[in-house]
């Protein structure tokens, strides 16, 4: 503690108190803290919003597009087998 007063009343000005350089320590100290808790609060909620909100959105919607265009080419013949099931389901 004797080579440290000296350096602590050098950085603060003469009649330096030690408390306040402890408690400006500790003040930063959760600052910083809390910053990074923060920054790592919005790290996941955009994480878990791009993966559970927007990206079932997405297919979604590219889902839907396929559905109604008529660029996809039924090969094998089944999407009028499938609608006449809907139609018979409906009733």
């Amino acid at each position: 503690m004797g080579l440290i007063l000296p350096i602590i009343q050098q950085k603060k000005g003469v009649g330096g108190n030690v408390a306040n350089v402890n408690v400006n320590k500790i003040k930063s100290m959760l600052c910083k803290l809390q910053a990074n808790i923060l920054w790592l609060s919005y790290i996941f909620y955009r994480g878990y919003r791009g993966f559970f909100v927007i990206l079932p959105a997405v297919f979604k919607e590219v889902y839907r597009q396929l559905e109604e265009s008529d660029l996809v080419v039924d090969v094998y013949g089944d999407d009028d087998d499938e609608e006449e099931d809907r139609e018979e389901m409906m009733r």
